[in-house]
């Protein structure tokens, strides 16, 4: 018989297909696919779902208090800027747990007299989260990391790398770094105003 903290409980099972899945597998689904694609294929919103959701929600609830006190601090998304509201989100989204915010907050406290182990660190949790859960925020970060040097003069090129990355989640930040490097001619990139102008109005649209 399985363990009940590797499945769903019987007493709460609806009966359906995904009755029988450890709960993990059916969170997981809820990243790929939105609920309602699920209930249509489906016919209906099993409890197992429902339950998964709620687990679902929760997790998010850090990272949006995070992506919208980010937006209120920067003006993104066609906020207007509010510095103390948008730090209070910030700190609410660490509060509840959100590793993004947390992590992201050390990195923009270390500078380039920190111990080479907390540097190192820093990097193995941005890019723990990145593999286990994409987010263009972490990406973006990992982007400056490299950008500061602290992964070595000869892997500065790597921001460039990330910042693409982060630039296809979404990231205006991102793109403005890309339009910066390009008008520079910095990190290995050919100097180019057109290019630069490019991403700076990408940017400008978020």
């Amino acid at each position: 018989m399985p363990r009940r903290s590797k499945r769903i409980k019987t007493a709460r099972q609806s009966g359906g297909i995904f009755g029988n899945l450890p709960r993990k597998i059916v969170v997981d689904v809820l990243k790929f696919f939105d609920i309602h694609e699920v209930a249509r294929l489906q016919r209906l919103v099993c409890r197992e779902f429902r339950d998964a959701g709620q687990e679902r929600i929760h997790e998010r609830g850090g990272r949006k208090l995070f992506e919208e006190g980010m937006a209120l601090v920067n003006g993104y998304d066609h906020q207007i800027i509010d510095i103390p509201r948008g730090r209070l989100m910030r700190a609410a989204s660490r509060a509840l747990g959100c590793k993004s915010a947390l992590v992201i907050d050390r990195m923009m406290t270390t500078n380039a007299s920190s111990p080479t182990e907390e540097k190192q660190k820093i990097l193995k949790d941005l890019k723990e989260i990145a593999k286990t859960s994409p987010y263009h925020w972490v990406d973006n970060s990992i982007g400056i990391w490299y950008d500061r040097g602290f992964g070595g003069e000869e892997k500065k090129k790597q921001a460039v790398v990330w910042w693409n990355k982060a630039m296809d989640g979404g990231n205006s930040h991102a793109m403005y770094n890309l339009g910066n490097v390009y008008e520079e001619g910095d990190l290995g990139l050919t100097q180019s105003s057109t290019k630069a102008n490019e991403f700076y109005a990408l940017a400008a649209e978020k």
